[in-house]
């Protein structure tokens, strides 16, 4: 007989929600708080479940795998490359429609040559920082424990590149086949070879690249892989020296390698500043 009397409300057992177990990033395999969009180690993206009992639902195997966004950060960064690029083709158009021959030792034509590179370097510049301002996010993740080792190994990692550098266009002019034109510095004008070919380069292209390129294509893919991408964006983006980009690919690699073993900008930028006045030096007392 029930202890309960026919119609006496029941007790029933209050609800307790269990606590949900922390769920697994799909790239680098951490545990993180399963109520988190997003792994905070690595900063993929966690996937959103298709209800099985959905029309057209089809079951998942294996690891959550990050779908496309149309308006994710990935796509906007993607955006903002393409006007990049598209500036680079405009002005490998203008500078071949004007020297159809290539530009000449002539100190006139060097003259518009940098102003017409200070002119892209500009619209680079705003291009770079829009993006910037639209998809950057604080606190850049430490990818090694110990970034020192970074800074030591820097030293002879620029000297083997620049030696990969001499010894690739100095083929490339062996074999006639139309190497980039050679940055020389002008006399009196020295600090704007500065700014135009070791400085500017080195400050935007490092934060587009090896910052805001990087660190978003580690969401949706591994590093090795947003390593590679993002070097080939950046030799793609010199398509006004087509016969340098492979050489530029390489240095992306360096560059972002560099980026990743320091945990942040400021070695792949010194890298990048040392690396082009190094070049731009030796072209100016080689000629």
């Amino acid at each position: 007989m029930s202890d309960v009397q026919e119609g006496e409300p029941r007790e029933t057992p209050e609800a307790v929600c269990p606590t949900p177990e922390p769920a697994e990033c799909w790239r680098c395999g951490k545990r993180f708080d399963a109520l988190a969009a997003a792994c905070p180690y690595c900063r993929a993206r966690r996937a959103q479940r298709v209800a099985l009992d959905s029309p057209g639902a089809v079951r998942e195997s294996g690891a959550d795998i990050p779908s496309i966004d149309p308006t994710s950060p990935v796509v906007r960064l993607i955006g903002f490359y393409a006007v990049l690029l598209a500036t680079s083709i405009v002005f490998a158009m203008i500078v071949r429609a004007r020297y159809p021959d290539g530009i000449g030792p002539d100190e006139t034509d060097r003259v518009w040559l940098m102003h017409a590179t200070l002119t892209l370097e500009v619209i680079d510049t705003v291009v770079v920082l829009a993006a910037w301002y639209a998809l950057r996010r604080p606190g850049m993740p430490h990818d090694l424990r110990s970034p020192a080792r970074a800074w030591m190994a820097a030293g002879p990692v620029l000297a083997l590149l620049l030696v990969l550098n001499f010894g690739y266009h100095g083929l490339l002019m062996h074999l006639a086949a139309s190497p980039a034109e050679p940055e020389r510095m002008l006399p009196g004008r020295e600090w704007l070879s500065v700014v135009c070919y070791g400085l500017q380069p080195a400050l935007v292209e490092e934060m587009f690249f090896r910052g805001l390129a990087i660190d978003w294509f580690r969401a949706v893919m591994t590093t090795r892989a947003a390593l590679l991408v993002s070097s080939v964006m950046f030799g793609l983006c010199h398509i006004y020296t087509p016969a340098s980009v492979p050489y530029l690919i390489v240095a992306g690699i360096v560059f972002g390698a560099a980026r990743l073993a320091s945990g942040g900008l400021l070695l792949p930028m010194c890298l990048h500043f040392l690396h082009n006045i190094v070049i731009v030096l030796f072209e100016h007392y080689r000629a």
